[in-house]
């Protein structure tokens, strides 16, 4: 589902290895997963509280994107199908693989960096893994591919109880000094350009000079087609544009009170903004990233994400804009 560019043609000068764990990751327990709307009335979240949002079988789950600003990696077990779900703060994305390789379950940790992007390793063969392919680089199993579940989405938590009212949340804890530093780096990480250590420069492969390195948009992309959408482009557009995506039409927008860009397929070929509500000509409407008429929510796999990590996904990706 996705294509890592060069995914042989592994480049160590540009690998910055840990030689230990500082960053825990998160064991999601049964103990500690809890109703999303529950969590909301404890007290455990807040309605503007940014979260990475997947599914796994039939069941959506959410984790705190601040907490996993610090433990990059979680994994746990929903309905009996094992998953582990990364996160990187300077390209701003991850994804959600099941951990099983060759039948044994896995269990993963951050390692370091590789072209400015968390690299994962497993402890059991100590071999290197991309965090957003789930490509093997180096290592006993290197070439081997995790299989996705699902593409995470970056939601609020009104937004994801809107559109999964029965989302389950998993809780995880930091202490003082952890939840500093991950409410340092999320500052960084809504930046436009990611205040990014002079040693992790060093990780970065070649870019595609089209846009800026690292430029934040949202990547789109069906198996036929793959577009990134500059943030910059979607601002300048009042925060939504329609695009002929393929043989569809493609809303791409911008929620006003989250800041959270998204896209949905849809019937509509213009739209207008009445406060926070995106009024479409085909009768539906949009609010708080959740289609409401007559038309069914159908949205392609879709990345929040800055360029660097669209384009090593898809060399061949098109940019919106740029012919």
């Amino acid at each position: 589902m996705l294509l890592l560019d060069n995914p042989i043609d592994f480049q160590p000068d540009h690998l910055i290895l840990r030689d230990r764990v500082v960053f825990e990751p998160l064991t999601a327990t049964p103990q500690d997963t809890l109703r999303l709307a529950d969590a909301l009335q404890q007290g455990q979240v807040l309605p503007e509280s940014p979260l990475q949002v997947f599914k796994v079988g039939e069941q959506m789950v959410a984790l705190s994107t601040v907490h996993m600003i610090y433990h990059h990696v979680a994994q746990g077990v929903t309905d009996g199908v094992a998953w582990m779900m990364s996160f990187c703060v300077i390209c701003n994305t991850g994804n959600c693989f099941s951990p099983l390789v060759n039948d044994e379950r896995l269990e993963f940790v951050d390692r370091g960096f590789y072209n400015a992007m968390t690299i994962l390793g497993d402890a059991k063969t100590d071999s290197l893994w991309h965090h957003v392919s789930g490509r093997c680089l180096r290592g006993a199993l290197h070439g081997q591919q995790l299989t996705s579940l699902s593409v995470p989405r970056q939601l609020t938590v009104t937004q994801a109880l809107l559109e999964f009212p029965n989302c389950m949340f998993v809780l995880s804890r930091l202490n003082a000094e952890q939840a500093a530093i991950a409410d340092e780096e999320d500052i960084g990480r809504k930046a436009e350009s990611y205040p990014i250590s002079s040693k992790t420069a060093t990780t970065f492969l070649n870019t595609d000079p089209r846009l800026p390195r690292l430029e934040l948009g949202i990547g789109v992309w069906t198996d036929d087609l793959q577009r990134f959408y500059p943030m910059t482009s979607l601002y300048a557009r009042n925060n939504v544009l329609l695009d002929r995506f393929g043989t569809q039409n493609l809303l791409v927008y911008v929620d006003p009170t989250s800041d959270l860009p998204g896209a949905t397929f849809t019937t509509a070929t213009s739209g207008k903004w009445i406060g926070d509500t995106l009024l479409l000509n085909n009768g539906d409407q949009l609010k708080r990233g959740v289609i409401s008429g007559k038309t069914p929510i159908t949205r392609p796999f879709q990345l929040f994400q800055r360029w660097y990590s669209f384009v090593t996904l898809f060399p061949h990706g098109s940019v919106f804009g740029h012919g």
